[in-house]
């Protein structure tokens, strides 16, 4: 069920940029929908390869900063779970 509801936020995500849609979209949905969007794709890059962490290719010399972006990504799911049982 997250899956499908993950996924589902994703599209429609997705669905709003490619038709211009400027509705109901405000600073916190785009943020977090782009965060979300970075997190499944590095968890397809570590399920492929597990030597492909983008996150910490890019920011792992500051394991602090690193920490931050993983946490700032979970509450982005969690909003996005907020979002599906809202709509």
């Amino acid at each position: 069920m997250f899956i499908k509801g993950s996924f589902y936020f994703i599209l429609s995500f997705i669905k709003d940029i490619e038709r211009g849609y400027k509705m109901e979209k405000n600073a916190l949905d785009w943020i977090a929908g782009i965060l979300v969007i970075i997190g499944a794709l590095n968890w397809g890059l570590m399920a492929i390869n597990s030597s492909w962490n983008v996150v910490e290719m890019v920011l792992g010399s500051w394991p602090v900063v690193m920490r931050i972006v993983y946490g700032l990504v979970g509450l982005s799911g969690l909003y996005a779970i907020y979002m599906m049982v809202k709509n």
